[in-house]
């Protein structure tokens, strides 16, 4: 039997039950809950970077400045074409290329080799390619906004629980800060304890190898995949 998903009123309630509120009588209306329960439900598709979209991007010759899916929250990295060797650019800054590799625009490479995200709907080239082709962009998208009360979410059932702690955070800061950064901590905590449950249920773990030198077995553990 399948565990049903939290819907938006589930989820709400809970978010009562931690402020101590009662319903239709507190001091935050459901709408504005609700608009929290959206804002930690945005904070916790960028901490656990699940869901996962592709887009194609269309290459222009010599042009170097591109756009983003409009559902593009956090992109992940563009995968080249067969002229490419199908080559992975993973996102990057300029502040990095400044700092590590000074001479990046000097590159006269005849393909693309920096992917540099600018701002939160455009991204960089460079070089730019030397010819028309086609990528594709794999990010994560943007999640729907949670409206009705029957509303649910994609994320597992483990990460919902996620919400309404976050959603506490935002809704005290300006009210009981010190209660709000308790909130903020157990966010954090139980953050790190969904990474692992959902890497283990989904049998996903490291797969960067260790020099066989300094290799143990607690670098296959995902709870450590930080480490390098």
């Amino acid at each position: 039997m399948s565990i049903a998903n939290l819907t938006l009123s589930q989820i709400r309630a809970d978010f009562q039950r931690r402020l101590n509120e009662v319903a239709a009588v507190g001091n935050w209306t459901s709408a504005e809950l609700d608009g929290w329960t959206n804002r930690a439900l945005l904070r916790a598709y960028m901490d656990l970077e699940q869901d996962t979209a592709e887009g194609t991007i269309n290459l222009r010759q010599h042009v170097c400045w591109y756009s983003l899916p409009s559902d593009c929250l956090l992109p992940r990295f563009l995968y080249g074409p067969t002229a490419w060797s199908n080559a992975r650019l993973f996102p990057t800054s300029m502040a990095k290329l400044d700092k590590y590799d000074y001479r990046w625009e000097t590159n006269t490479s005849t393909q693309s080799t920096r992917f540099i995200p600018f701002s939160y709907d455009r991204f960089l080239l460079w070089p730019p390619p030397d010819t028309t082709t086609t990528v594709t962009l794999f990010y994560n998208p943007i999640p729907t906004t949670l409206s009705a009360d029957g509303d649910t979410t994609a994320i597992p059932l483990t990460a919902q629980k996620l919400l309404p702690i976050y959603g506490s955070y935002l809704a005290l800061r300006k009210h009981d800060f010190e209660k709000a950064i308790s909130f903020l901590k157990e966010y954090k905590q139980r953050l790190e304890v969904v990474k692992t449950e959902i890497a283990e249920t989904t049998d996903l773990h490291t797969t960067k190898m260790r020099p066989a030198d300094n290799f143990s077995k607690s670098h296959h553990s995902p709870r450590f995949g930080r480490r390098y």
